[in-house]
């Protein structure tokens, strides 16, 4: 067998293995990204003169260059350095970006990947569910729930990316993994990651019926199943109904002093704390991991608060933590890792698939990194890092005819 087709098998199982035992996928990505070195080696490769994954490489390895002079530039430059091994595979981007452009797999394999990850996600919870009777409150398999729901938002939405160009038995399968997908975002009782699934759902409708006038049947069919869908599951899952319930309520007890640990309230607290640390040091920052600490200084003087706040490395919400842990620099490395790519897909929207695929992708990273943080999560960042570097190589390869690398 073929080094190409071991890696492209690689990174399949990556995809559909993500939300099962934790250390598999990760070990996955990192023979994957020894393939890459393998070819860089051998064929002397350099993925920043390769355009059609340059782009990419730069602004993931852009990221951990700005939180490298972060730490350097911090207090504690020597406690904090240790902290870089979360976003190491930012790092080595360039290198992950060349097993992707060697391997060269079809979108449509690709794709497959992520329905099967959806299918099992949504088999974890259910299982897990049944297990339970269906009394439970957050399932999550071995995950943190929110990172569960995260993922498992990503990975259906990009299940569904190609629905109304398949055959009946690919639609059978992407229309299990939508409903399965949608059972493990919902039984993660992650409030963010279903409003973040909603919203990104009605633009993918959206962008669909604009674009794909062919396509709009099948489209407005999937709509309906996603709603039935929604439905039924919630109808199952007190849990998440109750936690929408408390929104309001855990809002006004913040506005009025009176509870700074809520889960709505701790978020409020730490977006407020979190700016008024950055007008203190808005050039480079604290160093990475450090805007928790720096935080607590800054927020409601309680013990509980503070505490809170000392064991957290992230403030809910991407851009502000960039920008806490590495002052402007850290919120131009964040912007230009959103926006390069979102730009480069939306120029494209009428001409492929991909660049649709590829908006939404990019748009899902900055509504979840609106309330949860993903770079800096092992899991997440290197699926962020495949996806990014995967979705722009594929497009560029599609507009531009590039022949396959193996050819």
């Amino acid at each position: 067998m073929k080094l190409t087709n071991i890696a492209q098998y690689m990174l399949i199982a990556y995809l559909f293995l993500i939300l099962t035992v934790k250390p598999i996928s990760l070990i996955i990505f990192w023979l994957f990204t020894i393939f890459g070195l393998y070819w860089i080696i051998k064929e002397k490769l350099n993925p920043f003169k390769i355009e059609s994954i340059k782009s990419s490489s730069l602004i993931l390895f852009m990221y951990f260059v700005a939180m490298t002079i972060s730490v350097a530039m911090s207090n504690m430059p020597t406690n904090t350095f240790g902290h870089l091994d979360r976003i190491l595979y930012l790092f080595f981007a360039p290198i992950t970006a060349i097993a992707i452009y060697k391997s060269d797999l079809p979108y449509k394999k690709f794709i497959l990947g992520a329905k099967l990850g959806a299918i099992i996600s949504g088999s974890i919870v259910l299982v897990e569910a049944i297990v339970k009777n269906f009394h439970f409150s957050r399932l999550s398999g071995l995950y943190n729930a929110n990172t569960f729901g995260d993922i498992a938002v990503l990975l259906t939405l990009l299940s569904i990316s190609l629905i109304y160009k398949e055959n009946k038995k690919e639609i059978l399968l992407s229309t299990i993994a939508l409903i399965l997908g949608l059972t493990a975002i919902i039984f993660s009782g992650s409030r963010g990651s279903l409003i973040s699934f909603t919203v990104l759902f009605t633009l993918y409708i959206i962008i669909n019926l604009i674009y794909n006038k062919k396509g709009r049947k099948i489209i407005l069919t999937i709509a309906i199943i996603s709603i039935l869908s929604t439905l039924f599951i919630l109808k199952e899952d007190k849990g998440i109904r109750d936690r929408f319930g408390v929104i309001t309520y855990q809002i006004d007890k913040w506005e009025h002093g009176k509870s700074k640990t809520t889960s709505v309230g701790a978020r409020l607290e730490m977006y407020t704390a979190g700016i008024k640390a950055f007008r203190k040091s808005p050039i480079f920052g604290y160093g990475y991991q450090e805007c928790g600490v720096i935080a607590a200084k800054y927020a409601t003087q309680t013990k509980s608060v503070q505490n809170d706040f000392k064991g957290r490395w992230h403030l809910h919400d991407e851009i502000l933590t960039s920008g806490v842990n590495a002052g402007v620099i850290g919120i131009i490395s964040i912007l230009l890792l959103y926006f390069v790519p979102i730009v480069f897909f939306i120029k494209n929207l009428r001409k492929s698939e991909i660049a649709k695929a590829g908006f939404i992708f990019m748009v899902g990273l900055m509504i979840i990194g609106t309330t949860h943080t993903m770079i800096g999560y092992e899991y997440e960042t290197s699926l962020i890092v495949i996806t990014i570097i995967y979705l722009m190589f594929k497009l560029k390869q599609e507009l531009s005819f590039i022949p396959s690398s193996n050819h």
